[in-house]
């Protein structure tokens, strides 16, 4: 059975409870060996062991959109050759794939030689090959930091979120939809009527046309949570709920293994930076929050984060960051969700140098426990990293069958001895 999991009499699985995770690395695995800007990293999740990272290449016009297809073998990354999507200045570049069609993906960025026009486009894999589509305007004004959501219940179909720049900087979404490599867009449709920052949206896998937005209100600098309904390419929203004074880096996510739950994590800016963390729960277009936890009290920037997609780790996510503690390494944490509330493990450090720009972090679809970092460090260049998840048991410890068929250390009546 899958790490982490026990089989019981009738072939069902159930986790084990109350064991230790540890996070081991594998080697460093350089991409590009120059000056590498800001990336993303997407899985396909129809092909096993493929990705792709999309970033800016600092050495080419200052920072041309380029992407490039990954292979892991054990912990062992190979790579293709750099195909570029933008020959312009490209700032921001963010990937996903569409889960429901292999091989494809899109990218969304603001084009700086274009008056920072938002602007998508499509890839293809073939092999270690990618061809790409045209370039597809979205917002013809100036666009910050574009983020995007495949929705995994309608082919072709993803979200945009952004602050558009040449609209009072109000917060804005849009629906694209793909017709092979062609690009069309809904109507723009403003989330939040004032400046808004520190954008990021998420589609629930679990529940059809549900979708959060968090944001910070430039006015007040409280960040809100909103729910939008998506039917076609139209968006209505409910009720923004406030979450946090000044909240900065503000990400979003569903949890892939329970409906309408979400974890938002951000930088505290009242509380010294600290990395912190809250659950949220969708209700129709109600959202309610937890208490927030402190995954970094030592200060932390560049934060990212991703569920563990494997169902027999529900619940589970992984967050890296860059830790003032500690001259800026590259660390990483384990947290569980559990109903309303988030709890962590012990930090691990993938790598000692500074980490100016860390990249992302997300896991393979394909393979449990398994999981990327890519980041850029010394001399900048662009590196990747994968990582496993290992659970064991504590050496010396009983265990006991529970009446809900879970496995835990403890002996609470009616559970039963299965052994040392």
């Amino acid at each position: 059975t899958a790490a982490g999991s026990v089989t019981i009499k009738g072939g069902l699985a159930k986790s084990v409870s109350n064991v230790a995770e540890t996070i081991i690395f594998g080697t460093e695995n350089i991409y590009r060996t120059a000056s590498t800007g800001r990336a993303s990293v997407a899985f396909d999740p129809n092909n096993a062991n493929k990705f792709v990272i999309a970033f800016s290449d600092n050495d080419n016009n200052w920072g041309a959109g380029t992407a490039i297809v990954g292979t892991v073998s054990g912990t062992t990354v190979t790579f293709g050759n750099e195909y570029v999507f933008s020959t312009a200045e490209t700032s921001h570049p963010e990937i996903a794939f569409d889960p429901n069609n292999a091989n494809k993906f899109a990218i969304v960025y603001w084009d700086n030689n274009n008056s920072a026009h938002g602007t998508a486009l499509i890839g293809t894999v073939s092999g270690t090959a990618i061809s790409f589509s045209s370039n597809y305007v979205f917002n013809s004004g100036a666009t910050s930091l574009p983020k995007l959501s495949f929705d995994p219940h309608n082919a072709n179909k993803f979200a945009i979120v952004y602050r558009d720049n040449g609209n009072s900087s109000y917060g804005t979404a849009v629906i694209a939809t793909i017709s092979g490599t062609s690009i069309s867009f809904g109507s723009e449709s403003v989330f939040h009527s004032a400046n808004a920052s520190h954008i990021w949206g998420s589609y629930d896998p679990n529940t059809a046309g549900s979708f959060v937005i968090v944001y910070r209100d430039g006015a007040n600098d409280t960040s809100h949570a909103k729910v939008a309904t998506i039917s076609g390419n139209t968006l209505s929203y409910g009720t923004a709920v406030a979450y946090k004074y000044y909240a900065s880096n503000n990400q979003v996510s569903f949890d892939p293994n329970n409906a309408g739950k979400f974890v938002v994590i951000y930088r505290d800016e009242q509380n010294s930076n600290y990395g912190t963390s809250i659950v949220g729960t969708v209700s129709g277009t109600s959202v309610s929050f937890g208490t927030e936890v402190i995954f970094a009290e030592t200060g932390a920037a560049y934060l990212t984060y991703h569920f563990d997609f494997d169902p027999n780790n529900s619940g589970k996510l992984n967050i890296t960051y860059q830790d003032y503690s500690n001259s800026n390494a590259g660390t990483i944490i384990r947290g569980t969700v559990s109903g309303t509330s988030i709890s962590f493990g012990a930090k691990t450090v993938f790598n000692t140098s500074n980490q100016y720009l860390m990249g992302k972090v997300a896991f393979d679809p394909n393979n449990a426990n398994k999981f990327m970092v890519i980041h850029s460090g010394v001399g900048d260049d662009g590196a990747a990293v994968i990582g496993n998840i290992s659970t064991a048991m504590t050496i010396g410890s009983d265990y006991y069958l529970q009446a809900d068929g879970s496995v835990s250390p403890t002996s609470t009546s009616p559970a039963v001895k299965l052994g040392k």
